[in-house]
């Protein structure tokens, strides 16, 4: 059953290189649609079996189709980038929000583009096949793309690559992973550094422990460069503190096309079992930076991140 997109956005980040600078990223919005609107559209996410036929009529699902359609009229300049995103096969990233509350995320290429003549009216397609579930490889959905509650969905939780570090493949420890297909970052610089010998590994989920005069930062920078939408982030923990214990926090920090922070909505850890904070998205956002910080004397066990938009919600993996 497709579901209807009210903000979609891809990504080239193929300007961009290591270190580099995320101005370079080329992004195109797309809104819902609007009869008559030049550059308006209407996108859907669409989930489709791909069923194989057996001797005796025996069917089963041999694998999906992972798609998203859009139509709209756009100006020619949009046109002859989509047509040119298209003939190269330019790996791009892909993200927006459902009108049933969803994230979608992903990373692939545009894989059909429909145009008539020299009319307005367009169409295009990014279709992804694959079994579902994630790649014990990489932690990554089977598909290149999550569609959920869960905007952190397009990893496995706990799922860490033999060829990565000891981090979880979506919480970096300096500077912050913004690829989906590789573990360095392209954005040079770091919102904060490590201090002292914490350490840290996996033991009833990701534990952080840090002594006197240690401090320890994980992060997540996902490409969502929209405005006005309330953001949660939401995980749940075990805490414990020494005699001293300093700033453990957990934020949510927009940034802009310049990696310049518009906001920075934090909150110092409780004893509880799980952290939130919440933010509106400013204007010019175009990436937003999850952080989770580890203070002095404190150690810390972190399960089921989850950011999602409109209310916080539970854990999810996208196992669809």
């Amino acid at each position: 059953m497709p579901t209807q997109l009210i903000k979609l956005a891809l990504v080239d980040t193929s300007a961009i290189t290591d270190g580099g600078d995320p101005s370079t990223a080329d992004i195109e919005t797309f809104s819902i649609f609007q009869e008559g609107a030049q550059d308006a559209s209407r996108q859907v996410f669409s989930i489709e079996p791909n069923v194989v036929t057996l001797e005796g009529g025996i069917e089963f699902v041999e694998s999906k189709t992972y798609a998203i359609d859009v139509a709209g009229l756009f100006n020619q300049s949009t046109r002859t980038k989509l047509k040119n995103w298209s003939k190269n096969r330019t790996p791009l990233y892909v993200n927006g929000y459902g009108l049933d509350g969803h994230v979608l995320y992903g990373y692939g290429a545009i894989t059909s583009v429909v145009g008539t003549g020299t009319n307005m009216s367009f169409r295009f397609r990014m279709q992804n096949d694959a079994k579902g579930g994630y790649d014990a490889a990489t932690s990554l959905h089977s598909s290149g793309l999550s569609y959920s509650d869960n905007g952190f969905s397009i990893y496995k939780w706990e799922q860490n690559p033999s060829s990565a570090s000891l981090n979880p493949k979506m919480f970096g420890t300096s500077n912050p992973p913004i690829e989906l297909d590789r573990t360095l970052s392209v954005i040079a610089s770091d919102p904060e550094s490590l201090t002292g010998t914490p350490t840290r590994g996996w033991s009833s989920g990701w534990r952080v422990q840090c002594a006197a005069g240690d401090t320890f930062f994980n992060y997540s920078r996902m490409w969502f460069p929209f405005s006005g939408v309330t953001v949660h982030f939401t995980i749940d923990t075990t805490v414990s503190t020494g005699g001293s214990p300093t700033d453990s926090l957990i934020s949510i920090r927009p940034k802009d096309e310049d990696d310049v922070t518009l906001a920075n909505f934090n909150n110092e850890f409780t004893s509880g079992t799980q952290q939130t904070i919440s933010g509106e998205l400013p204007a010019n956002t175009q990436t937003i930076l999850f952080t989770l910080r580890t203070g002095e004397d404190t150690t810390i066990v972190w399960n089921n991140p989850t950011w999602s938009i409109g209310s916080a919600k539970p854990y999810t993996e996208f196992y669809t």
